[in-house]
């Protein structure tokens, strides 16, 4: 990032950030942390010099009430994010909200050892089924996910699931989350609206005994939920206009601080 680029405007980490960090801890350890974020942000191209002054007066706005509104969320923001959104009454929803939830699950109780043998197969399998839950190129193209370290991550946890801090026990099922990320991204000139996504990941084992027959398998459970947010222009409109100039100046000041002085 150059020295012109201003400070990301909200004090929660980048995506890119949460990923790297994830990395780092993989490489290091033996023992399988979660990717997990209380709310990571994506500003897509708006970091760019002088971007948002070519987007349309409106989403500067939105932008600088919508900073202002997460910015003030201290505990729980991943929670919080959506209410806060849906609550804006200078935004509107923009297009359906996806849900997708689905499970991978193969039977015996060595398929995910990969960390005590390496089978690209396993990789392959798992990667696919990740980007196919995901299903969005913006997101994964955009936030720069690392999908071979999350599939690599995932394949790792059946072979280390007992060294997972969040296990816990329900009958003869032990479980751990392996990824949990929430991420707002912020409008630009190729994608003019506001998306909120989670990503969460499970990993799981089940061992069930009938008689002397014992029957293994081992899964991993994805949740991905995303919204899209618009400016509600009728509202917007509405504004009076030193309240429409002010907010518009605000998000200058924000994202493009050298600009600061130029309306678009």
């Amino acid at each position: 990032m150059s020295s012109s680029t201003p400070k990301r405007p909200l004090m929660i980490p980048d995506v890119k950030e949460v990923i790297r960090t994830a990395v780092t801890v993989h490489k290091s350890t033996s023992t399988v942390f979660p990717f997990h974020s209380s709310l990571a942000a994506s500003y897509g191209k708006l970091l760019e010099g002088g971007v948002l002054l070519k987007l349309d007066k409106k989403f500067q706005i939105v932008i600088a009430s919508t900073t202002k509104a997460i910015g003030e969320l201290v505990q729980d923001a991943k929670e919080k994010v959506v209410p806060v959104m849906s609550q804006n009454l200078l935004l509107e929803p923009y297009d359906k909200v996806i849900e997708r939830r689905d499970d991978f699950i193969k039977m015996g109780r060595s398929f995910f050892r990969i960390g005590e043998n390496e089978d690209e197969a396993v990789v392959r399998e798992v990667k696919s089924w990740f980007v196919k839950l995901v299903n969005d190129e913006d997101i994964l193209d955009d936030t720069k996910i690392d999908i071979d370290l999350c599939a690599r991550i995932v394949a790792a946890t059946g072979a280390r699931i007992e060294s997972l801090r969040t296990i816990f026990y329900k009958e003869n099922k032990v479980e751990g989350e392996v990824l949990d990320i929430a991420v707002l991204r912020y409008p630009d000139l190729d994608k003019p609206f506001f998306k909120i996504y989670r990503i969460k990941l499970t990993a799981w084992a089940i061992c069930q005994r009938i008689l002397t027959t014992e029957t293994d398998s081992n899964g991993i459970t994805g949740e991905f939920v995303c919204r899209k947010y618009k400016p509600r222009e009728g509202v917007v409109k509405a504004l009076p206009a030193h309240i429409q100039e002010e907010a518009a100046k605000q998000a200058q000041e924000m994202f493009c601080p050298k600009y600061k002085h130029v309306m678009s």
